[in-house]
């Protein structure tokens, strides 16, 4: 029961902090969550929270989706995200950790110098691009920094940014989670749990909305990416 309390605090901090600084929730809560439980354990809540969170976005924005745009890549995205959630239940828990570790390491690269990258809208770059973002993700369940990369190099509108990497995330969210439950023995947690921890995501959320006005958003953020990328560096070196 202790360690439920924890979690759900950490959910609930960690909720507010990605909505005030604009990090992916798996970004932080994996590393850490991982201390404690099993790697499919930890994939599937944050996986579930992450589905929960670009639910919200496909609501409020279905009719600026860029379909063409989203069929390119989201369908390469899906299947090997697929292919990347499987092996996550057959390859060693240390490898996984320090794939883990380098994937949040030049997360908080990117997000430090800004790196975006610039594709052409034509689809054999989108089904590259999409692939390789559906396995990163699917595998380790941090694609978000490329994936928002991605869409910055279509220079999209914000509304259409919004709508379509959301609805990207969101069907590889369905997919790798459904995988990870294939694949994997019963997640630790009861019904009960995801209910809470789904509603300790809106809370974070609703009093996100109301501290970014008053936070110092870019020390904040910078704080954390200082914490992620010790947490990347232990996994790497010594998972």
């Amino acid at each position: 029961m202790v360690l439920i309390s924890i979690t759900s605090l950490l959910i609930l901090v960690d909720s507010i902090i990605s909505f005030v600084c604009g990090f992916g929730i798996s970004t932080l809560l994996i590393p850490i969550l991982l201390f404690w439980y099993p790697t499919h354990t930890v994939l599937i809540l944050v996986g579930f929270l992450h589905l929960l969170t670009n639910l919200n976005k496909i609501l409020l924005l279905t009719k600026s989706i860029d379909w063409r745009l989203f069929m390119w890549l989201g369908i390469p995205a899906i299947f090997m995200s697929i292919l990347g959630a499987h092996l996550t239940s057959l390859i060693d828990r240390e490898l996984f950790l320090r794939v883990l570790g380098i994937v949040l390491f030049l997360y908080v690269f990117s997000s430090i110098f800004y790196l975006h990258i610039k594709l052409s809208r034509g689809p054999i770059t989108s089904i590259i691009a999409g692939s390789v973002y559906g396995f990163i993700e699917g595998m380790t369940g941090i694609g978000g920094v490329l994936r928002v990369s991605l869409f910055y190099g279509y220079n999209l509108s914000p509304s259409t940014f919004i709508a379509t990497s959301g609805l990207l995330a969101l069907l590889v969210d369905i997919a790798r989670v459904s995988t990870y439950l294939r694949s994997s023995t019963p997640t630790i947690f009861a019904w009960w749990h995801y209910l809470l921890f789904g509603a300790l995501t809106l809370a974070g959320s609703i009093i996100g909305r109301h501290l970014i006005k008053i936070v110092p958003i870019n020390f904040l953020r910078y704080a954390v990416l200082a914490a992620v990328s010790l947490v990347s560096v232990k996994l790497i070196i010594a998972p």
